[in-house]
């Protein structure tokens, strides 16, 4: 079973967003900010993937916008209730706020009403 907390693991900053951690760098020294990361599985970059695993990127959207980007940290095997992301924890950066690493019902955007992975 996954944690069902959320964990900082760095201070507040609002030099990165989601966006630019999940998807241009996890460095320290990230001081872009991102407003649509579409770009990256747009340009083929990356490819869409229906199960998640370790180290995939994450995006929460909310009636078809892009709400957050994440990178999934750890997932267990199991039954779905059809997106997988019951089945995983993800690091991730809440807008000028901290990094943490978190279940997904346990951040800011659980509002979110769909979720994609990309590798």
């Amino acid at each position: 079973m996954l944690c069902s907390c959320s964990v900082r693991l760095r201070s507040a900053t609002g030099k990165y967003n989601c966006h630019s951690y999940a998807w241009y760098s996890q460095s320290t020294s990230n001081n872009k900010w991102m407003d649509y990361p579409n770009v990256y599985w747009g340009d083929n970059s990356y490819t869409y993937s229906n199960i998640p695993f370790v180290d995939y990127r994450m995006v929460f959207w909310y009636n078809n916008s892009v709400e957050h980007s994440a990178i999934v940290s750890e997932r267990i095997s199991g039954p779905s209730s059809g997106n997988y992301s019951e089945l995983v924890i993800a690091v991730s950066k809440w807008g000028k706020a901290g990094l943490y690493k978190h279940g997904n019902a346990n951040s800011p955007y659980v509002y979110c009403n769909a979720v994609t992975y990309y590798h």
